[in-house]
């Protein structure tokens, strides 16, 4: 008995692709990685959080060492030392007042560019840049702005960014080109301080400020002119105000946090040094670009 076979027609794309299967691949595999990357991130924040408290001080001091002289001025004229000398001395006074443990030693730098900020760094390094600094009115004013950055290094809020920063770095460090600038953007934006950290470190200053002056209207006056120099872009405002602008609810919360304290939100202004006032020579200098040169010239010539 003879069978009989036959050769039935191949349906058509039966051994083909699926029509955009690599682009479905491709995007599959791109939001695969960007949700590991995302966990990865998650993960080093949540061991930021755990591990930062518990790194002695004097690791983040022998960590920045001599590599701190980078973020300092090079200015070395009579009236910067001496600018910097009056920002130490009123840290002091804020320490003191904060009851930072011992060995946390706070280290104020004085640096001329004209860029309207301060920020705290590992180690206790505080930098006040010239253009915040001209802008104060009163010694509980700056009093208030380094207090705020003082309670971000007592808070160890530094010590958190600064894990997450070398979390992210090693986490990026085999990456390249696309790679490197995820990289890169992951680490700025894990060195802002969160909604918490600044309500934390905005009452730590006020009570600061409270002990010091017996009231908080430095703290109030500091953001009325952020507020004031905010102008149409939030690119211009000091770190310490950067991730959260909402003036008039920190300004509320200070408020509130005095009549916790039972001290008035308002008091005399006591002056401030006249070493931080910016003189007819040092801005006529500055728009020659030779500001520390000319100011150290006039020193020598006083």
């Amino acid at each position: 008995m003879h069978e009989e076979y036959s050769n039935p027609t191949i349906p058509e794309g039966i051994n083909a692709p699926q029509r955009h299967q690599p682009l479905r691949t491709f995007f599959v595999l791109g939001a695969t990685a960007l949700a590991i990357f995302a966990l990865c991130l998650f993960c080093i924040g949540v061991a930021a959080t755990l591990l930062a408290p518990h790194i002695p001080f004097s690791w983040e001091q022998q960590l920045m060492g001599s590599r701190f002289a980078l973020l300092s001025s090079a200015c070395t004229s009579p009236r910067a030392k001496a600018r910097e000398e009056e920002l130490r001395r009123l840290a002091g006074k804020i320490s003191t007042a904060m009851q930072l443990p011992v060995g946390m030693d706070i280290a104020v730098h004085y640096n001329v560019s004209d860029v309207d900020n301060a920020a705290a760094f590992p180690g206790g390094h505080i930098v006040v840049f010239h253009g915040i600094l001209e802008k104060m009115h009163s010694e509980d004013e700056l009093a208030a702005l380094l207090a705020h950055e003082i309670a971000h290094v007592q808070h160890r809020d530094v010590a958190r960014g600064m894990v997450r920063a070398i979390g992210a770095t090693l986490l990026m460090a085999n990456v390249e080109s696309i790679g490197a600038l995820m990289g890169m953007t992951a680490q700025l934006s894990m060195l802002s301080y969160t909604r918490s950290q600044e309500a934390a470190a905005d009452r730590a200053a006020a009570a600061a400020l409270a002990q010091l002056y017996g009231h908080t209207g430095g703290a109030l006056r500091l953001f009325e002119g952020l507020q004031q120099r905010e102008g149409g872009g939030h690119e211009a405002l000091p770190e310490i105000m950067s991730s959260h602008p909402d003036f008039e609810s920190r300004m509320a919360s200070i408020r509130e946090h005095s009549r916790a304290l039972g001290v008035p939100d308002n008091g005399a202004a006591p002056p401030l040094p006249e070493v931080f006032r910016t003189t007819e020579e040092e801005k006529a200098s500055k728009k020659q670009g030779d500001g520390c040169g000319r100011d150290e010239a006039s020193q020598q010539r006083e």
